[in-house]
């Protein structure tokens, strides 16, 4: 029996309930590793994505790795992306909050990362939205970013691998026909790029 197959059950209260105690532990014990926090918030977690509550599954993500972000943990940001990314059974709602959440990460300026994190980051969320029709926006996105990563760092030929690795038969219109022309564009560019160097 699939789990998929079962009725909804609404976790949003427990969720929130949950959500809080893990704040308060954190502040307590200022520590990511304290049972009470993250561990605690992904067995509500799965509670939640058992009962097929979606919202209530996508709050939960975005709270662990909200955590995260406060404390500037980027290797538990990381982990916690690509682990609640992988769980059996994820929602296309949780995984979309998950996304959301890391590209929100890369686009802030207030916070600097370093380069190997950014790339790090850049590539776990690669290939979270890898495969993935509902996340076709946010992978142009991520993709770029990680092209143009690599050639601020001089990197051209990398640049234009990682353009020339994404597909690009599909071509919706709307909202997408824009960032797939620009990637089409930056594709051509950066191979262009790279061949004049050899």
């Amino acid at each position: 029996m699939s789990i998929r197959s079962q009725e909804k059950v609404d976790r949003t209260g427990f969720a929130e309930e949950e959500i809080a105690k893990a704040r308060q532990a954190l502040e307590v014990s200022s520590n990511l590793d304290d049972p009470a926090v993250v561990e605690a918030l992904l067995q509500c977690e799965k509670k939640c994505r058992l009962s097929n509550d979606a919202i209530a599954t996508k709050n939960v993500c975005v709270a662990i790795l909200k955590l995260c972000r406060e404390k500037q943990a980027w290797s538990h940001l990381i982990a916690n992306s690509q682990l609640l990314a992988k769980r059996r059974s994820q929602s296309k709602v949780a995984i979309t909050g998950i996304v959301a959440q890391g590209l929100e990460q890369l686009e802030d300026t207030s916070v600097k990362l370093d380069d190997a994190t950014r790339e790090e980051l850049l590539k776990t969320l690669c290939d979270v939205t890898d495969g993935k029709m509902y996340c076709e926006a946010e992978r142009a996105k991520l993709t770029r970013m990680l092209s143009a990563l690599k050639e601020r760092q001089g990197d051209v030929a990398s640049a234009a691998d990682i353009l020339q690795d994404v597909n690009v038969e599909t071509c919706v219109l709307g909202v997408l026909s824009t960032t797939w022309t620009r990637r089409v564009d930056a594709r051509a560019m950066a191979c262009v790029e790279a061949s004049r160097r050899h």
